[in-house]
């Protein structure tokens, strides 16, 4: 990137104003069967950025992580779990990760009720 007079912008400065604009995006959850599926992305982050896609289960602790895949980039990731015997249960896909600059970023997925 050229500025107005004639610099070039060091790649550290590039590198922060990208972490700055980086997002993660999450799709909807659904079941196809006895597989849910959940999806999610990076947005405007650098090359260098990962996030955690995660499909977890209700249980009366909390929520249990049951699949996780790493993302990269900004293309569509899918994630996927077989829920085939283990009862009724709710699911939902997480994604999150630091931005460069350490800016930590979350978000949820719609939730559904699956009896497997």
């Amino acid at each position: 990137m050229t500025l107005s007079f004639g610099t070039i912008m060091p790649q550290a400065f590039i590198e922060q104003a990208e972490a700055a604009t980086c997002n993660v995006q999450i799709g909807k959850t659904i079941r196809s069967g006895n597989t849910i599926i959940g999806y999610g992305s990076l947005s405007n982050c650098p090359y260098t950025s990962s996030a955690n896609l995660i499909i977890q289960r209700s249980r009366f602790y909390g929520w249990q992580d049951m699949a996780t895949v790493k993302v990269t980039g900004s293309k569509d990731v899918y994630v996927s779990y077989n829920c085939s015997g283990t009862g009724t249960h709710d699911f939902r896909t997480t994604i999150s990760g630091y931005t460069v600059g350490g800016k930590f970023r979350f978000k949820e997925s719609n939730h559904i009720k699956a009896s497997c």
